[in-house]
């Protein structure tokens, strides 16, 4: 008879298969051998795919990845002691991105716990407490429903609350797992049952918002009493100078009491319904009837919805490249470059914030103005700017007036100008820049339309510059990003995750620090499949946003180059070919142009060489030319 380990490390896979957890990324380790036979089991019987990494990190956001891109999060199973501690990275941009990650951890079992067992910490089971939604140390294996447990864990990352409804906050659940020895099984014919009824990607599917998904008497136990409240605040380590804190914390003096009657505010302009929106949180529906001249902010995940509220109500559409927004007839081109113009941004009266804005210091300052008023659309558990601000659960507005269409028209106008007038600085720069390497990769997946491989863009420069030449007027494939702490770490094996979640290519666009920081997302072993993943890397030999940001002003050389651009010179085509990856060096925006569209979806690295040290010439050049043309046409 098997012992009590496999048994759990089965109950275990099991929940796996029945919560319809379709990928596995293991590291290997003696602790976790139970799961690891286990799992080898279910992948012989087609029931989901297992992906072996060595690097912890990078296996925790080749999970993350899968989550972003898929149904159903994935599982990421370690050892324990040090190998726990690395998932860390992950898991803050799960909990801050509203990503759904479920995280197996084999630990000792209690009895070995605060000996000297080898690699074992009192720490490791509440090694996430804070970030993950819910955690759950299972020190023994007596009389747990462990494939209930998991099936609940799995819903509690999907935002799925403690009696089964949807509470719509989505991120990591961590379950530490104690295994006692033997660590082997005596039978090695097990196979998992195929699930056991509606898997939870298709109950959440389900339009009935009010019935529970599920009916698990365990859910409760792994999402009940000790479940850490809903992300009150941003973690304030998050460097401002690269990405401006915009959500230090939730303020509930703006949220409607929803056992309020419906009354009319704000002079009658406007009616409040409030009500509870399960995948908002309290909350209520604005309906705007005053004639503010109002822009539409849509940052990091805000979806479709800002479409859907934008173009009816001629609402011009300031879009970051990861909102989601789709193909919007209201998006302005170049539109940071527009922000303190006079008759654009500073005549901006409301702005309505959709998603996670990070990218923009001018929209930092704009959502700053005290003579602006902000209303902030947020998702489940998602925080808020640092002034006050009306948090609402959902916006609609009435019909546009002819202001309404000339204050839009106006803001269309200059954006294409602005737009033209950065084509025109671009076209004639000597040498390639990450302004053209952006460029470059939108042109590319506009020309596929909606049907195209997604694009993961990595933090720093190049997202700042793939945003102020995206056309979000056009229909395109999807953009992902990591904004949720916006790290530049993970970023390879983020887009690992993303192939393997949906099955297809993926374009990755980052630069040379946040590529050689996660190139372990590269270490594939021969006998397992490689992401078709095409990295295309703007390698400028450092770290260039500080030049365009105070760092890089003339007094401050002496510290700049060496303390914050941290100059490199790996030579990326050797690093390429130890790992068996193809690699191509571009240094013109036709040649990229080319090796864009004639990509065949296999991996390969394209190596753009860039120039650091005319960057903030660039930036300054752009940035005058399009606020000129955007004033003078």
């Amino acid at each position: 008879m098997d012992d009590a380990s496999t048994l759990a490390a089965r109950g275990v896979v099991q929940g796996l298969v029945d919560a319809g957890v379709e990928h596995v990324v293991l590291c290997p380790g003696s602790r976790s051998a139970p799961l690891a036979y286990a799992l080898h089991a279910a992948e012989q019987a087609g029931l989901l795919s297992v992906h072996v990494r060595v690097d912890e990190r990078s296996a925790g956001f080749t999970a993350l990845g899968v989550g972003r891109g898929g149904a159903a999060p994935a599982a990421v199973v370690t050892t324990s002691g040090t190998a726990v501690a690395n998932l860390l990275p992950a898991v803050w941009e799960a909990h801050h991105g509203l990503v759904p990650l479920l995280l197996l951890t084999a630990d000792r079992p209690a009895r070995l716990r605060g000996t000297w067992a080898n690699q074992t910490t009192p720490l490791q089971a509440g090694a996430f407490t804070g970030a993950a939604l819910a955690s759950l140390d299972l020190a023994s294996s007596d009389d747990v429903d462990w494939a209930g447990v998991v099936v609940g864990a799995v819903a509690r990352t999907l935002g799925v609350a403690a009696d089964g409804t949807r509470d719509g906050r989505r991120g990591p659940v961590h379950l530490d797992l104690g295994l006692d020895e033997p660590l082997v099984p005596d039978d090695l014919s097990w196979e998992p049952e195929p699930p056991r009824g509606p898997v939870l990607p298709e109950l959440l599917a389900d339009p009935d918002a009010d019935r529970p998904v599920h009916p698990l008497e365990d859910l409760a136990a792994v999402a009940g009493a000790d479940d850490p409240a809903l992300d009150p605040a941003l973690d304030p380590a998050l460097d401002p100078a690269l990405d401006p804190a915009l959500d230090p914390a939730l303020d509930p003096a703006v949220d409607p009491d929803p056992d309020l009657p419906a009354e009319e505010v704000d002079d009658e302009d406007e009616l409040d319904l409030s009500y509870a929106d399960p995948a908002r949180g309290p909350g209520g529906q604005l309906l705007m009837w005053s004639r503010r001249r109002t822009v539409v902010v849509a940052g990091d995940g805000a979806g479709p919805e800002v479409r859907e509220l934008a173009d009816p109500a001629a609402f011009p559409l300031l879009g970051e490249p990861s909102c989601g927004a789709g193909a919007s007839s209201s998006a302005v081109a170049a539109y940071r470059h527009l922000l303190d113009l006079p008759g654009l941004g500073a005549d901006v009266e409301r702005v309505v914030v959709l998603g996670r804005p990070t990218l923009s210091r001018p929209v930092t300052r704009l959502l700053a103005r005290p003579d602006v008023e902000v209303v902030h659309v947020p998702l489940a558990g998602m925080a808020g700017p640092d002034r006050p601000h009306r948090r609402v659960a959902a916006v609609m507005a009435a019909n546009p007036m002819a202001e309404d269409l000339v204050w839009l028209d106006r803001w269309l106008l200059a954006g294409r100008r602005a737009r033209a007038a950065v084509d025109a600085v671009l076209d004639g720069w000597q040498g390639l820049s990450g302004l053209h390497v952006a460029r470059a990769v939108a042109r590319a997946q506009q020309d596929y339309g909606v049907d195209g491989p997604p694009l993961l863009v990595g933090a720093s420069s190049l997202v700042r510059d793939l945003d102020l030449v995206l056309d979000h007027a056009t229909e395109q494939p999807p953009v992902h990003a990591s904004r949720g702490l916006s790290g530049i770490d993970g970023t390879v094996s983020t887009a690992a995750g993303l192939a393997l979640a949906r099955s297809t290519p993926v374009r990755a666009l980052l630069g040379d620090l946040a590529f050689l920081h996660d190139s372990n997302g590269l270490l594939v072993g021969p006998t397992e499949e490689r992401p078709p993943v095409q990295v295309v890397l703007g390698n400028d030999g450092g770290g260039s946003i500080f030049s365009l940001l105070e760092h890089g002003e003339e007094r401050f050389a002496a510290v700049h180059e060496r303390f914050f651009a941290t100059p490199q010179d790996v030579d990326v085509a050797a690093l390429c070919r130890a790992h068996h990856v193809p690699h191509r060096l571009v240094t013109t925006e036709a040649e990229l142009d080319d090796e864009l569209a004639g990509w065949d979806g296999s991996s390969q690295v394209l190596e753009c060489v860039l120039d650091r040290h005319r960057s903030r010439a660039l930036a300054r050049a752009v940035a005058d030319a399009a606020r000129g043309a955007a004033l003078t046409g």
